[in-house]
């Protein structure tokens, strides 16, 4: 589901009048179905951020009400987190949306330091939703890290062969982690 593809990796609303066109939501829709009809799950990914501005009327807010899907946030563990994370979450729920969980991803290699700790503890403990704490391979390497569960590292939703297309077990884990975060 990609109806729209842009070169420069800049803000939706940005692209779009660089590359002289706009956004519409109902054509974003409207593949959205089709997708739909043809797969047991579809994954959405969003760009920028809840609040994120595809034209100079809708953000990506407006998209996110029109699907109407659960929402995992990812979010960072570093210094600012706290704050965006928080209001992210606050407008989602605040628009009427389901998050089914938060999801922090860890960007640079390496032990995370004291604030990202903490960042991570207060997330957890200040928010009633599932969480998962996404760490890079130690290594450099093709694969894809895997997400762990509330950061204990025993259960994962993505192997460690995830970046393969297509993977039966990919595909089989994460729809175990749609089903948990959903009852």
């Amino acid at each position: 589901m990609c109806p729209y593809r842009f070169a420069p990796a800049c803000s939706p609303h940005l692209a779009a009048r660089l590359a002289k066109t706009s956004i519409s939501i109902p054509r974003i829709v409207s593949s959205f179905r089709r997708l739909r009809e043809q797969h047991d799950a579809v994954v959405v990914e969003g760009a920028g951020g809840v609040l994120v501005p595809l034209s100079s009327r809708l953000t990506m807010l407006d998209l996110m009400k029109r699907l109407d899907l659960l929402i995992f946030l990812v979010t960072r563990p570093g210094l600012g987190t706290l704050n965006h994370t928080l209001l992210s979450l606050r407008t989602i729920r605040e628009a009427g949306l389901r998050v089914a969980g938060l999801v922090v991803c860890q960007t640079a290699r390496g032990r995370l330091d004291f604030i990202e700790r903490d960042n991570i503890r207060t997330l957890r403990n200040s928010h009633r939703c599932r969480w998962w704490h996404a760490p890079l391979p130690r290594r450099a390497s093709r694969r894809m890290p895997t997400a762990q569960p509330g950061g204990l590292g025993r259960q994962t939703f993505a192997p460690q062969n995830a970046g393969r297309p297509r993977s039966a077990k990919r595909v089989r884990n994460f729809s175990a982690l749609i089903s948990a975060s959903v009852r």
